[in-house]
């Protein structure tokens, strides 16, 4: 098993190779490493509502809705405080 860095920094080359508009793409397997790995982690699904709804809710993740359906409104929220992520 890969340290948490190592499959982080790996996730970070994976999502610049593929030219992502976000910070890393991290696959399922690695996703699932960290979990148990590292007791803090949290998985945060961005979905709409109507995903939520439709296709159904990730046990134990946090859900934060980026973006509203049907409009495609994206919605900014500030971090909480203490907030932190990385990928």
């Amino acid at each position: 098993m890969k340290d948490p860095w190592s499959l982080l920094d790996q996730a970070r080359e994976r999502g610049r190779e593929m030219k992502l508009p976000f910070a890393g793409a991290l696959l399922p397997g690695e996703a699932h490493q960290l979990l148990r790995s590292v007791p803090e982690a949290r998985i945060i699904d961005v979905r709409t509502q109507a995903e939520w709804d439709w296709v159904g809710r990730i046990p134990g993740a946090v859900m934060i809705e980026w973006n509203a359906w049907p409009s495609g409104e994206l919605k900014r929220r500030a971090p909480s405080a203490g907030a932190s992520s990385r990928c």
